[in-house]
């Protein structure tokens, strides 16, 4: 077994290396979209692992915040949109605060 925790890098080079040695991998990134696995459903192959900061979280988190504060129709995210991982969050929250009825803000 080789493990990987918090390298990407070193997970894809053990999944270029061998499809038998089971991979175990940690990252805050989405491990799909870093190409890590082809689902985070199913992984498939000998690749699987856990993340805690992926992209579908990012919306999902909304919902409580919500439930929370129910009143609150203005939510500001300070996120910068540089870079592919943060494109993908910052998509993935303005899909989901429109499904939930907020506002965006966005600065200049």
């Amino acid at each position: 077994m080789i493990v990987a925790p918090g390298n990407v890098t070193a997970a894809l080079v053990a999944k270029a290396a061998t499809t038998t040695i089971p991979i175990v991998f940690s990252t805050g990134g989405d491990p799909v979209a870093l190409g890590l696995v082809a689902s985070l459903n199913r992984p498939d192959g000998n690749v699987t692992g856990a993340s805690y900061l992926n992209a579908e979280l990012y919306g999902k988190r909304m919902g409580p915040l919500r439930e929370l504060l129910p009143g609150v129709d203005l939510v500001g995210v300070l996120a910068s949109p540089n870079g592919a991982p943060q494109k993908r969050r910052c998509a993935t929250w303005s899909r989901r605060r429109a499904s939930l009825g907020c506002e965006p803000v966005s600065g200049g």
